[in-house]
C-alpha cells in the first residue's frame, strides 16, 4: 500500500465520521440530548471506567498466559494500550500492532505473538457468538435470564471440547481447512494458511484442557467486565428498561461494539444507538447521550493509557508511528508478492 493511498483511506475515514456526526445533529434532538449528557451520574461514570480498566488488565494476562506467560505482565498491558492509540491514530488495525509490539521482545518472535493475538481473537469470537445467541433467546420472551446463563454455558462446554478435538486433528485442520477458507472472496491460499497455522499454534501452546479453560475463563471476565460497563454507562445516563430487555441491549451492544476494542466516533455511536434501539424500541435521544458520554470517557481513556503506555515502553509517539507505518505497509507488500 502506498503513501497516497493511506492517506485517501484516511481521509475517506475522516470524511465518513463527519458525515455521521452531522447525521446525528440533523435527525435528533440536540438540546435534550445535551440534558441527558449534563444529567450524567458521575460516580457510575467513573466506576464504569474503573471495570473496563481491570477488563484490559484481564486482556492482558490473558494474551501474556497464551504466549506462555512472556513477556512481562507490565509490557503486555502497555503494548496493548499503545496498540489502541496508534489503532485511532493510524487506522491500522490493532491486531497488527500488537503482533508487532510483541515480536520485539526477545521472549517471543513474530510467528508467536501472531499465533497468540490471533488465538485470542477466536476465544473473543466465542463469546460474540454466546451474546449473539443470547439477545435472540431474550427478545424471543419466552427464555429467562437464568436460562440464557445455563445455555451460555453449555455452549462454553461444548466450544471447549470441539477446541481439543481440533488440536487433536491440528495437522488435518491446516491441510483441509485452508484450501476450503481461501475459497472465500479477498481471502488467498496463502492468508488462509497462515491464519489457520497461526490459531493452530496458538491453540498447541494452551492444548491442555486445564491451560483452554483458564484462557476460557479469562476470556469470560473481560466479556463480563464489556457487559457491566455498559450496564453502568446506561445508570450513569438514568437509563430504566426491564431487565431481559437491558441484557438484551448489552449483550447486543457488546456484539457490536466491544469496549475492549477503540472505535472511531460516529462508528461507535451509530452501533451502540443501533444496539439498543433495535432491542429496546425506547427513546433514541437516551441512546445518543448514552454513546456521547461513554465514547467521550473511552477516548480519554485510550489516550491516556496509550500515552502513558509509550512512556513505559520508552517510545517516541512520531518515530513509532514511522515504525509501524512502514512495519506493516513491508508486511503487506509481502503477502500480496
Amino acid at each position: 500500500m502506498d503513501e497516497k493511498k493511506s492517506g485517501r483511506n484516511s481521509w475517506l475515514r475522516i470524511l465518513g465520521i463527519i458525515a455521521l456526526i452531522i447525521v446525528f445533529l440533523v435527525l435528533f434532538d440536540v438540546e435534550l440530548i445535551i440534558e441527558y449528557i449534563r444529567n450524567t451520574d458521575w460516580g457510575y461514570l467513573i466506576l464504569a471506567m474503573i471495570v473496563l480498566l481491570l477488563s484490559y488488565l484481564v486482556m492482558a494476562v490473558r494474551l501474556r498466559y497464551i504466549l506462555g506467560n512472556r513477556p512481562p505482565l507490565g509490557y503486555t498491558f502497555h503494548a496493548s494500550n499503545v496498540a489502541n492509540l496508534m489503532n485511532l491514530v493510524t487506522f491500522i488495525p490493532v491486531t497488527l500492532i500488537k503482533v508487532f509490539l510483541m515480536g520485539q521482545r526477545k521472549e517471543v518472535d513474530i510467528p508467536q505473538g501472531t499465533s497468540g493475538v490471533t488465538l485470542g481473537i477466536s476465544f473473543d469470537f466465542i463469546f460474540k457468538i454466546i451474546s449473539l445467541l443470547g439477545v435472540i433467546l431474550l427478545m424471543r420472551r419466552n427464555t429467562s435470564i437464568s436460562q440464557f446463563v445455563i445455555i451460555g454455558g453449555a455452549v462454553i462446554i461444548l466450544i471447549l471440547g470441539l477446541l481439543l478435538l481440533l488440536k487433536a486433528k491440528s495437522e488435518t485442520i491446516i491441510n483441509k481447512g485452508a484450501p476450503l477458507l481461501g475459497r472465500f472472496p479477498f481471502i488467498t491460499q496463502e492468508q488462509a494458511h497462515n491464519a489457520i497455522t497461526s490459531f493452530m499454534e496458538g491453540l498447541g501452546r494452551i492444548g491442555s484442557p486445564i491451560d483452554m479453560s483458564i484462557v476460557m475463563l479469562w476470556t469470560l471476565l473481560g466479556w463480563l467486565g464489556s457487559l457491566v460497563f455498559y450496564f453502568l454507562g446506561l445508570l450513569a445516563i438514568g437509563i430504566e428498561l426491564p431487565a431481559d430487555s437491558m441484557i438484551a441491549g448489552i449483550l447486543l451492544a457488546t456484539f457490536l461494539v466491544n469496549p475492549l476494542s477503540p472505535y472511531l466516533p460516529g462508528v461507535f455511536h451509530g452501533l451502540l444507538v443501533t444496539a439498543f434501539y433495535i432491542v429496546t424500541r425506547s427513546d433514541v435521544d437516551y441512546f445518543v447521550a448514552l454513546a456521547v458520554v461513554l465514547h467521550a470517557a473511552m477516548l480519554v481513556f485510550w489516550f491516556s493509557l496509550g500515552i502513558l503506555g509509550l512512556r513505559k515502553l520508552k517510545l517516541s509517539f512520531s518515530s513509532f508511528r514511522e515504525q509501524i507505518t512502514a512495519s506493516v505497509q513491508q508486511m503487506r507488500t509481502e503477502t500480496a508478492d
